[in-house]
């Protein structure tokens, strides 16, 4: 019996050899933590394919049910859909319906909306964290910031049912909400730093990981840069986009994470320099490489001009950490080091704040904790790190 492999929410079409006949499956809703499935059937895969597609058109079309209380599963779907997807960038509404199809679903779904209680929501999050998603094969207990998050999710869409006036009280906000178990911050040594810093020079792109320890950049704000967001000729980059890949759309390029996420940096002499050495690298790659060239104008780029798939980042990190002989941490160390490292030198607070985008003057005052008495120019001090 032959499957087909589809997306979440999508569906799954199989040829059951016994009927000679194709079948249609889609997960249509949850009943006690379990899945309530629906199936078409057609002569042709094509036809199961064409009635699965209009099985999912409907139940994505049904609206709200008029003069009653909605299920939370017909009111997160709807939230989703209709508020989530217009109000957010693609690559928030993929997060936030991750949590919601995952996991506030299958545990809460079956529930009328103005009948979910604390006890409820309690009930379900202990099942994330004693057996992980339900539903799913050798599932692990979620983290503590996992569930969290499915909790603000929750919260934030029985506010929206409430301006609506679908509830009187939001269930969420009746609770303590599950506190999270903060992991240590994960910070370089100066010499760990110049380490990695050093063996990739060895490598492509190595002004990538320059910028990480200089600038602190997130993840996705690196790998959407673009040589339209860098001046090479005032020394300033500015910080507009960040990539990631979302779900059923592959990589997308987005809008950085909030409005101070959004900056220019002056950029230090040294930085400076290696960023016009590596356009000049990836120029004679556009030569080599010709029509196979993709000129998506990314600064950190695939030998064929195409952007880098954030997991290839990660193992392009670790890979580095090995030659470098530094013990294994996350990516984020990196944007950690930078800050730090920036405090440490004396760049003042304000300033520190500005060049890593912090929402809140709190966020950066988690890291002066780790640095001695702070003093004077940001630039000219990250161009000093490197000497």
């Amino acid at each position: 019996m032959a499957s087909t492999k589809r997306s979440d929410g999508e569906g799954s079409i199989y040829y059951e050899e016994a009927r000679d006949r194709w079948v249609g499956v889609l997960v249509v809703g949850w009943r006690d933590g379990k899945p309530v499935r629906k199936k078409v059937v057609g002569k042709s895969k094509a036809g199961a394919a064409s009635k699965l597609r209009q099985l999912r058109e409907d139940i994505m079309g049904r609206r709200l049910p008029a003069g009653k209380s909605p299920t939370v599963e017909a009111w997160m779907t709807y939230w989703l859909r209709e508020i989530v997807a217009n109000r957010n960038k693609a690559s928030t509404a993929a997060a936030y319906g991750t949590y919601v199809n995952r996991y506030i679903v299958p545990l809460l779904g079956s529930h009328k909306l103005d009948r979910l209680t604390p006890e409820h929501i309690e009930a379900a999050w202990r099942v994330l964290e004693t057996t992980g998603c339900p539903g799913k094969v050798g599932a692990k207990p979620l983290s503590s910031t996992s569930i969290h998050q499915a909790h603000v999710i929750l919260s934030r869409a029985l506010t929206v049912a409430m301006q609506r006036g679908y509830l009187t009280s939001n269930a969420a906000n009746l609770m303590d909400a599950p506190s999270v178990r903060t992991q240590a911050m994960q910070v370089l040594t100066k010499a760990n730093a110049q380490a990695v810093v050093a063996a990739a020079r060895e490598s492509r792109n190595a002004a990538r990981w320059t910028v990480a320890f200089t600038l602190g950049l997130r993840q996705g704000e690196a790998l959407g840069l673009r040589w339209s967001d860098v001046d090479l000729e005032t020394g300033v980059l500015t910080v507009r986009h960040s990539l990631g890949r979302v779900k059923g759309q592959g990589l997308v390029l987005g809008d950085v994470k909030s409005r101070t996420g959004e900056r220019p940096i002056v950029l230090p002499k040294p930085l400076l320099a290696e960023l016009k050495a590596h356009r000049t690298a990836q120029n004679t790659e556009r030569l080599a490489a010709g029509s196979w060239w993709q000129d998506t104008d990314h600064v950190f780029a695939n030998p064929d001009g195409r952007p880098i798939d954030p997991k290839a980042d990660w193992t392009a990190w670790r890979t580095l950490l090995a030659a470098a002989g530094v013990h294994p941490v996350r990516l984020h160390a990196a944007r950690h080091t930078a800050i730090t490292m920036l405090l440490a030198m004396g760049v003042k607070p304000q300033v520190v704040k500005e060049i890593a985008g912090h929402a809140k003057f709190s966020t950066t005052e988690v890291y002066i904790d780790k640095v001695d008495e702070l003093h004077l120019d940001a630039a000219e001090r990250m161009a000093a790190f490197w000497d």
